[in-house]
């Protein structure tokens, strides 16, 4: 027989946990917020202004019309002027040919770079939000609240594995809107939990859909009423000054972790009544 979790219980789970000590929780949010934004300059990608003069056309390469009307009588000066205008022209082109050639290599090297630096960014975001998770379900299991649980799990490789995850859920989830919504909504309950086995059983991609179409197995109607509090809850946090945003977040966001925790751990967990939190130095 599957496990089954209750919606009212997991809201309550999410509502304690939060209210035992709100501080910590919106201070753990605050630096997840930071350190994610922080990994990103606006302009760190912006290129400099290009000052440079434009060499494209070079006026020399042609005679001016003096010298075409002085020379007109020397047949002979006239063709060496036709002959060196020909031979610079040529210089040009193969100048110009050069140029593209750099231009375009140096252009593919920017890409790489840039690609390469973006990648590394969304990894360090992603291991930044993995470790959020892990406090979120630290809570959820009755464990100890730390701050240092946030930086606990900077892994590149799966957090490359994890953006492969959410890229193929919402994939996964779009091709079933398309086809009518309620195959779309089947399949986003079903998968749901995909992520929260990456994060916190190192799963593998295939893997990981698996276990979550197990654990849903039976509770996709329960899944679907805690999106429809959950809309509500985020709803009031916008009607309360929008502010309350943050709380609300933070309390849906327990709410499915004990859910996830409820599903796979078997665990009647409680709040975390008097968290402890540690600053690193």
């Amino acid at each position: 027989m599957n496990k089954t979790f209750s919606v009212i219980k997991s809201i309550k789970f999410g509502w304690a946990t939060f209210w035992a000590n709100p501080k910590f929780w919106i201070i753990a949010t605050f630096l997840v917020g930071g350190l994610s934004m922080s990994s990103f300059s606006p302009g760190m990608f912006t290129p400099p202004a290009d000052t440079r003069k434009d060499t494209s056309i070079n006026q020399s390469f042609y005679p001016t019309d003096d010298t075409s009307v002085l020379g007109a009588q020397d047949i002979s000066q006239n063709k060496w002027a036709a002959a060196n205008v020909a031979a610079t022209e040529a210089k040009s082109d193969t100048n110009i040919l050069t140029n593209i050639l750099i231009g375009g290599l140096v252009a593919i090297l920017v890409v790489l770079v840039v690609g390469a630096i973006l990648i590394f960014i969304t990894a360090i975001r992603t291991s930044v939000t993995m470790g959020y998770i892990h406090l979120l379900l630290s809570a959820s299991r009755g464990g100890n609240l730390d701050y240092k649980i946030i930086l606990s799990d900077v892994n590149l490789n799966k957090a490359l594995k994890l953006l492969a995850v959410q890229f193929l859920y919402g994939f996964i989830v779009f091709l079933g809107f398309i086809f009518f919504i309620i195959p779309g909504i089947y399949l986003m309950l079903t998968y749901s939990l995909a992520s929260y086995f990456v994060i916190d059983k190192n799963a593998g991609i295939g893997e990981s859909f698996s276990l979550s179409a197990k654990a849903t197995k039976g509770n996709k109607l329960r899944l679907w009423g805690l999106s429809f509090v959950s809309f509500f809850v985020i709803l009031a946090g916008l009607l309360c000054l929008i502010v309350g945003i943050i709380p609300a977040q933070i309390i849906v966001s327990l709410a499915y972790a004990h859910v996830y925790a409820s599903l796979n751990d078997n665990l009647s967990v409680e709040p975390v009544i008097e968290p402890t939190p540690v600053v690193s130095a």
